[in-house]
């Protein structure tokens, strides 16, 4: 669950980790900053983690977070 903007590291990187899992895998990339993103002010990204946190589920399709509210 990489932020777009955070450096380090690259969303591309995490892009490229799912890519190479395939199907074991689900994406969720969020557009913010900073080093986490949960409770970072994304209900988005809150509501992906919680789903998979409590059911074991990964997203049926990629999830990409864009309803950031800075705390």
């Amino acid at each position: 669950m990489p932020g777009r903007r955070w450096c380090w590291p690259p969303r591309e990187s995490g892009v490229g980790l799912h890519k190479s899992l395939g199907d074991g895998s689900a994406f969720v990339g969020v557009d913010n900053g900073g080093h986490h993103v949960y409770g970072a002010g994304s209900a988005c990204a809150d509501e992906a983690t919680v789903g998979f946190l409590v059911t074991g589920h990964l997203p049926d399709t990629d999830v990409h977070c864009t309803d950031v509210t800075q705390k």
